[in-house]
């Protein structure tokens, strides 16, 4: 499956006609530069997810779909946070902002106990600088390669082979290096 995303160089159609995404303007505004004539436009990204919602955009390297909607896996837990968030959106001050965790918490009952009144500020934050897109809320990879990746046989021999080579008293003169 592939995916596609509002990126620099990313190539989109609009309306059959092909532009290249040069460069966004502000947290809103993209540059496009039509890819025949050079001209240069700028758009809103809400124009643009509405050509999109509207199947009048479409990025040139497609994204395959699932009965006509992109196929993305949303995880619950960023479900849920998307919740969290959106309550969050409508509130000013802290003490809003944990009634809003109050009522969603009541309405869904999920978690066993209400997240706290930072990590849903996190969350807001987050979804808001992606520009309301669910992914961001997706738990973060966090898995480090704990196994070594050679044999302790082979580490060994470039050991010996550094401390040979490398680490010996009386360097060369500095014609030879």
């Amino acid at each position: 499956m592939g995916t596609a995303a509002f990126e620099r160089d990313a190539v989109i159609e609009i309306d059959g006609q092909k532009y290249r995404m040069l460069r966004k303007m502000s947290d809103t505004r993209w540059q496009l530069e039509h890819s025949k004539t050079g001209r240069i436009s700028e758009l809103e990204q809400e124009q643009l997810l509405g050509m999109y919602a509207d199947r009048k955009l479409r990025f040139a390297n497609r994204v395959e779909t699932v009965c006509g909607k992109a196929h993305i896996e949303i995880s619950e837990a960023a479900k849920l946070r998307r919740l969290y968030a959106l309550a969050a959106l409508e509130t000013h001050t802290l003490t809003d902002l944990k009634k809003a965790i109050s009522k969603v918490w009541h309405k869904t009952n999920r978690p066993d106990k209400p997240p706290g009144y930072k990590s849903v500020y996190r969350w807001k934050k987050r979804f808001l600088e992606s520009g309301r897109d669910i992914r961001a809320l997706e738990d973060e990879q966090r898995t480090v390669n704990r196994t070594k990746r050679f044999p302790s046989e082979v580490l060994e021999i470039c050991e010996q082979s550094i401390d040979r080579v490398y680490m010996r008293g009386g360097n060369g003169s500095t014609c030879r290096t």
